[in-house]
């Protein structure tokens, strides 16, 4: 008998995770960790992830499926639709405040997982498109191609799906899999209009603050020193923005954060940490943390650019729209690639995003850390 599966849910979308043997699960749960803490797990299936793993299954075939479905009439009836097919009906999701809201479901989006004694070769035309947290993306005539030393995965636009092969010699350390799952998820989420965006997020009265910028620029430490201000925390590093109405919305993207011992020490996290990282950074859980109010979306109004100075003071400066896309593509390494219409929706929402927003660019000084960056952005 097969395990039964997890359900998530991510802002109307939900996904359901079937093992079918408890070996591959075993394996491959530590990569879909990040899955149960950036989703809205409910309360009658958190913890399955972690329990599953003692259940007995069925020793083949070892694959592991990932569905992402929203709730439909038929679905109910146990007649869900295809992959790729639109699900009907409207799906509710929970607001910051408690509150709901009705949005439009996605599609049905399907990623399948198997052990594989040897990895599948890529296409002869496959050519190479871009490199997203440590996976390098191929493309070719007839599909798209996810690569890790340890894992090939397929991505088929026409079906809204992935399939991912995994060699056995990799089923104790598949650390490559974290990697393409991440990448893989965040490609079909864009089926479901969910496009992500390297960016830190909070809000306070309806107003939200994008800190963009890449690596080391200092997102999860303004996050953390807003969030020390009473500011609501959309997200830390990555947030999946989407069209609300009239204008776009940042949606809550929860990860536990990584920082610098500067940002340690001053802010006094040394309770929230987990674990370290192989650049020297820090892992902190700070979703516990009562200083950190979770806010599910957020209307972005203000767009700052972060860069790090090493010097005493901050400086804010205004920034013309025309730059502030630029680091919004930047910042959004999805845009420019895969299918040609979600690349060119995908810009527009960047485009009316840096048009809704004052721009600014932030050199971020050490007085951030001495909680200098509420006082400094507070008029705007």
């Amino acid at each position: 008998m097969s395990p039964e599966p997890l359900t998530l849910s991510l802002h109307g979308v939900t996904l359901e995770i079937h093992a079918s043997d408890v070996w591959l699960a075993q394996a491959v749960e530590p990569c879909f960790a990040w899955l149960d803490r950036a989703t809205d797990t409910r309360p009658d299936t958190a913890g399955r992830l972690r329990d599953r793993r003692l259940r007995p299954g069925p020793p083949h075939p070892r694959s592991l499926a990932l569905h992402v479905t929203t709730p439909s009439p038929l679905a109910e009836r146990g007649k869900g639709p295809e992959p790729g097919e639109w699900a009907g009906g409207e799906v509710g999701c929970v607001q910051g405040d408690g509150g709901s809201e009705t949005i439009q479901p996605g599609p049905v989006l399907r990623v399948i997982l198997r052990s594989a004694a040897e990895l599948p070769s890529l296409p002869a035309d496959a050519e190479p498109q871009y490199r997203h947290f440590g996976t390098s993306c191929y493309a070719s005539s007839s599909a798209r191609w996810l690569v890790d030393d340890s894992v090939h995965a397929e991505l088929h636009d026409d079906t809204a799906s992935m399939t991912a092969w995994v060699l056995d010699s990799a089923r104790d350390e598949p650390g490559g899999l974290q990697g393409v799952a991440l990448t893989g998820v965040l490609e079909l989420l864009r089926e479901a209009r969910l496009y992500q965006l390297h960016a830190g997020c909070v809000d306070r009265g309806g107003v939200g603050m994008l800190f963009c910028g890449g690596q080391g620029a200092g997102k999860t430490t303004a996050t953390i020193a807003m969030a020390r201000a009473g500011w609501g925390v959309v997200s830390d590093d990555l947030a999946l923005l989407r069209r609300g109405g009239a204008a776009v919305e940042a949606l809550e993207w929860r990860e536990r954060m990584n920082v610098g011992r500067d940002t340690l020490v001053a802010f006094g996290l040394w309770n929230r940490i987990v674990g370290t990282r192989t650049d020297g950074r820090y892992v902190a859980d700070m979703w516990g943390e009562p200083a950190t109010r979770r806010v599910r979306r957020a209307t972005p109004r203000h767009l700052l650019v972060l860069t790090r100075t090493g010097e005493q003071g901050s400086v804010l400066r205004p920034m013309k729209r025309p730059a502030a896309l630029a680091q919004l593509v930047r910042q959004s390494p999805l845009v420019l690639v895969g299918r040609p219409d979600k690349s060119e929706e995908h810009l527009e929402l960047l485009r009316d995003l840096a048009d809704q927003c004052e721009c600014y660019e932030l050199c971020a000084g050490l007085d951030v850390l001495d909680g200098a960056l509420p006082r400094l952005v507070g008029d705007l």
